[in-house]
């Protein structure tokens, strides 16, 4: 990762602590899904074809946070797959493999905050 794109994701990373912090909430479905646009579009990799984006996401969120969602986690990603379906398609990016999306707790984060990991993963046989 460039140096730019860490020092990016520093910032990023406290102001978004800072307001998860001093403006405690829980975390929305919806912060989810605009993050995944963002990771979407700031990870496309141009292909012969097109743009290949990630299609393995992992949110890591707060304990707290990973508690309250933990009884819509099924639908919540289910849901969030199927966004990126079909905002890959709206998009005209290609996938490697289905959307896969995973939630898991991280222990450092406050009630509100998030981190946001996203990969490409291959799978044999995928067509879009």
């Amino acid at each position: 990762m460039s140096l730019l794109r860490e020092l990016e994701r520093k910032f990023e990373r406290l102001f978004e602590g800072f307001f998860a912090r001093h403006f405690r909430s829980s975390l929305q479905p919806i912060e989810l899904a605009k993050s995944l646009v963002k990771a979407q579009d700031k990870k496309k990799t141009a292909g012969i074809s097109g743009f290949y984006v990630p299609n393995h996401y992992l949110f890591l969120v707060s304990p707290d946070d990973f508690e309250k969602i933990q009884s819509l986690s099924p639908s919540l990603i289910k849901e969030l797959q199927q966004f990126l379906f079909k905002r890959a398609q709206t998009e005209r990016y290609m996938l490697a493999g289905p959307p896969l999306v995973e939630i898991k707790a991280k222990q450092d984060l406050a009630e509100g905050e998030f981190e946001l990991e996203s990969d490409v993963r291959t799978e044999d046989g995928w067509e879009m």
